[in-house]
């Protein structure tokens, strides 16, 4: 059903019918007692059905989402709800005609289905098969989507309702796209086309190359805006539609903001254009670069993972020997050419224990010991800090090498392990305190502590973010994890 459909789709009662029973109930004549009670009942009906098709017609997506983002304040993702509260969401989707009522949906609208795990599966079959989604990836979002297509092809009132819904519920923060009602003298139609001409001047194109690409509009308050700064922009964007071919586009995707008020862009075309010809230039120097290409040739060689947390010993300390002189060379002259982690990589020098070293199981051992006795933790907590861990072996100061262990944050929400997260919910609660990431290092030659902490791998966005302190911020934690 489309949203079009949606306003007439639940009539309280059809129009005809609803004129039949009003000139029926007026025209009743009191002439008798036993008349007066039927005319009371008769009217007491009409008041009912008309009371219950108005209840009927008051259910919407938008009052249906609001209640999915509160659920999920306090338990979560969709996959987490009580019985209770996924029956009555597939109740309102199959009400609004999203949901397909199917004899067990019936059962279920019904109030026939009494068992928990019945309703749950009930229902959680019902919007699989409407979101299109494992149960686990079920969210807000996903139903919303389902319901409404495309985040891009909402319309500026629905983009503006979901924003307004996260600043209502407190969940909306800077360095969030807010998005609003348009206002301002440059209405849609005229952003568009001062965004074409524009653009195709910018690149020195016709007009109607735009004309193959897809377009999306919003009028939003930017992720970039500096915090209370609520100054709206209409955003157009032109990006080549998936599986197309164009040939020879001049971008792949480019987008503008321009000021609903005075027209201005926020950034003009001209100036964006030299920003990314700069990051290509910069792009083609580092892929150009022998270092860089070997650097990248032994990940793939040596089958690295991306995430250096995933990263042996074996593989830290190869790749310290392979790179660590040229790289940190390399880094001081081309800082731009490196992930925000690598600077720690190529600061330390890893290898391996010799036989003057404690072993790895010896120093974990004390490593664990101490998240209890060094970092306060219960001794319950400990195999949950245990069950991710990266290590490494440092000998940076060859007199002194240290064991690293760095214990990463419980997570209730480990996709690779959902019987973990489930434990780590358990334990800790909806509501549970925040848990840093455990950092010990230890001399690897006396087993003696040489420093154990937590850290939080958080930012202060409300304050600086992405702000020219927010590649420090990385580089600082990554310092500290490895």
């Amino acid at each position: 059903m489309k949203r079009s459909d949606l306003k007439n789709a639940y009539t309280p009662i059809p129009n005809d019918c609803y004129n039949a029973m009003m000139q029926a109930a007026h025209s009743v004549r009191e002439e008798t007692v036993v008349k007066k009670k039927v005319t009371a009942i008769v009217v007491i009906a009409i008041v009912t059905i008309l009371l219950t098709g108005i209840a009927i017609a008051a259910i919407t997506l938008e009052n249906t989402g609001e209640e999915i983002l509160e659920i999920e304040q306090t338990q979560g993702y969709y996959e987490n709800w009580t019985s209770d509260h996924k029956a009555d969401l597939v109740r309102a989707l199959a009400e609004l005609g999203y949901v397909e009522v199917t004899p067990d949906v019936k059962q279920l609208m019904d109030g026939k289905v009494q068992d928990e795990a019945e309703i749950g599966r009930i229902a959680d079959a019902a919007l699989v098969q409407f979101t299109g989604r494992d149960v686990s990836e079920i969210s807000f979002w996903e139903i919303m989507i389902a319901a409404w297509g495309p985040f891009e092809d909402w319309s500026a009132e629905e983009q503006a309702w979901s924003s307004q819904l996260m600043v209502d519920l407190g969940i909306h923060r800077d360095g969030l796209t807010l998005y609003v009602l348009p206002t301002g003298e440059i209405d849609e139609q005229t952003a568009v086309r001062m965004a074409r001409e524009a653009i195709a001047e910018g690149f020195g194109i016709d007009e109607s190359v735009l004309d193959s690409y897809e377009m999306n509009t919003s009028f939003q308050v930017p992720e970039f805006a500096a915090p209370g700064d609520t100054q709206a922009y209409w955003y157009v964007e032109f990006v080549i539609p998936q599986g197309a071919v164009i040939n020879d586009p001049p971008f792949q995707a480019f987008w503008v903001f321009i000021n609903p008020e005075t027209g201005e862009f926020y950034e003009t075309v001209d100036e964006m254009i030299a920003e990314r010809n700069d990051v290509q230039s910069m792009l083609e120097a580092m892929d150009n670069d022998p270092l860089m290409q070997e650097i990248r040739a032994y990940e793939t060689e040596n089958d690295l993972p991306g995430n250096y947390d995933y990263w042996t010993v074996e593989q830290f300390a190869g790749f310290s020997e392979a790179f660590h002189e040229r790289g940190l060379k390399k880094l001081a002259e081309h800082p731009e050419f490196f992930s925000a982690g690598t600077p720690a990589l190529l600061t330390y020098v890893y290898g391996l224990p010799d036989d003057k070293a404690i072993s790895q199981s010896e120093a974990q051992k004390i490593a664990e010991e101490a998240i209890v006795s060094r970092i306060g933790r219960k001794e319950d907590e400990v195999h949950f800090f245990t069950h991710r861990i990266t290590v490494l072996y440092d000998v940076t100061d060859p007199e002194t090498p240290l064991w690293k262990f760095c214990f990463q944050m419980p997570n209730e929400y480990d996709s690779r392990d959902p019987e973990f997260a489930q434990a780590v919910k358990d334990y800790y609660g909806e509501d549970g305190e925040r848990r840093p990431y455990i950092k010990v290092e230890i001399n690897a030659y006396t087993g003696e502590i040489f420093r154990a902490f937590t850290y939080d791998y958080t930012y202060d966005w409300d304050s600086d973010y992405l702000g020219e302190h927010y590649s420090e911020f990385l580089i600082n934690l990554y310092m500290d994890i490895y």
